[in-house]
C-alpha cells in the first residue's frame, strides 16, 4: 500500500525518495567536502572520460544534512502541484526543467571555467517555487504587519525558500 500523503503523486514520491536515498548514501559513504567533486556536474570529466552518469547524479544528492532536511520538505510540498497538473504533465515539466538547468550549468562551466557546482535538485525546487507563485493565490494580503510592511500568507512559504538560495549552484 502506498503512503497516503503521496496519494495521486507518484512523480513527487519518486523524486522525494530517490533524492532522500541518494543523499543519505552519498553523505554516509563519501566526504561531504568532496561530494560535489564526486557526484557533481564536471563537464571535462563527462567529455573526456565519458562519465555520462554525472548528468544524473548532479541533480540527486544534497551535500549536507541541513540542505537535505529543508530540500526534502520543499520537495514534499510539491505534491500538490502534481495533483493540480497531472502526473504526466508535471513529470514532463520537471524533466524539461532539469535538462535545461543541467545544460545551462554545463555551458556556464565551459564559458567561465567553473569546476564544481553544488549537487542537489535545486532546479526542481526553484521550478516548484515558480509554480507556487503562479498557482497559489493570496488569501490574506495583510496577515502580519511588521514596521509598516504587510506580509501575506504566502510570505511564510517564500521565507522557507530563502535558506535554499545560500546552498544553490556554487560549491564553497
Amino acid at each position: 500500500m502506498s503512503a497516503p500523503w503521496f496519494y495521486r503523486a507518484p512523480v513527487s514520491k519518486a523524486i522525494f525518495w530517490s533524492t532522500g536515498v541518494a543523499s543519505v548514501v552519498a553523505l554516509r559513504f563519501s566526504d561531504p567536502t568532496h561530494l560535489s567533486q564526486r557526484f557533481g556536474l564536471d563537464v571535462y570529466k563527462i567529455l573526456a572520460a565519458g562519465q555520462i552518469w554525472r548528468l544524473l547524479t548532479c541533480s540527486l544528492p544534497f551535500s549536507g544534512v541541513s540542505e537535505m532536511a529543508l530540500g526534502l520538505k520543499l520537495l514534499y510540498d510539491s505534491r500538490k502541484f502534481e495533483r493540480l497538473m497531472g502526473s504526466e504533465k508535471y513529470g514532463a515539466f520537471l524533466c524539461a526543467v532539469t535538462a535545461l538547468s543541467t545544460s545551462l550549468l554545463a555551458g556556464l562551466s565551459l564559458i567561465f571555467d567553473i569546476q564544481s557546482f553544488a549537487t542537489g535538485p535545486y532546479s526542481v525546487i526553484c521550478a516548484v517555487l515558480m509554480l507556487f507563485h503562479v498557482y497559489v493565490p493570496v488569501t490574506q494580503p495583510r496577515m502580519l504587519r511588521i514596521l509598516g510592511v504587510n506580509f501575506s500568507d504566502k510570505s511564510w512559504t517564500y521565507a522557507t525558500y530563502l535558506p535554499v538560495s545560500q546552498f544553490m549552484y556554487w560549491d564553497a
